[in-house]
């Protein structure tokens, strides 16, 4: 054992009490001032400031369609602007012709399978079961 051990050894504190003595004291807590309660501001001042003007939803200035028709015309070529305009044709058309599931029909196509699995295991009871009535009612014959 080196000098410098057995010396930190021999100034290691011996019992709980005296660890607690040597031990530094805590930092200071630092108390902080209870947070102020919300208040509302009174009602007029809302009302004056929710009744301030906004700006109109048109302020912002809009191109013209021809304007619009003069730009495309400068950025493509001929060609491709007849290209572009037969794509989007075909897809006007094509979305047109497809009209799109209702909610009942997209029911229907879940509930199909899960209505066959229960008729799968519940109609031969069923069936046997008004099958074996009718029997008996016939038998019994007419009254």
């Amino acid at each position: 054992m080196r000098l410098e051990d057995a010396d930190r050894l021999a100034r290691a504190p011996k019992t709980f009490a005296e660890a607690a003595e040597m031990a530094p004291p805590p930092p200071p807590v630092m108390r902080q001032p209870p947070p102020q309660a919300f208040q509302p501001p009174p009602a007029e001042t809302v009302l004056r400031a929710q009744a301030v003007p906004a700006e109109p939803l048109g302020s912002a200035p809009k191109l013209r369609r021809s304007e619009g028709a003069d730009i495309a015309e400068r950025l493509l070529s001929p060609q491709s602007h007849a290209s572009v305009s037969t794509a989007f044709d075909v897809l006007a058309s094509s979305a047109a012709q497809h009209v799109s599931p209702s909610l009942e029909d997209f029911v229907r196509e879940m509930l199909r399978p899960m209505l066959k699995s229960w008729l799968d295991e519940n109609l031969p009871a069923l069936v046997e079961q008004l099958v074996r009535q009718e029997i008996e009612r016939v038998a019994r014959g007419p009254r």
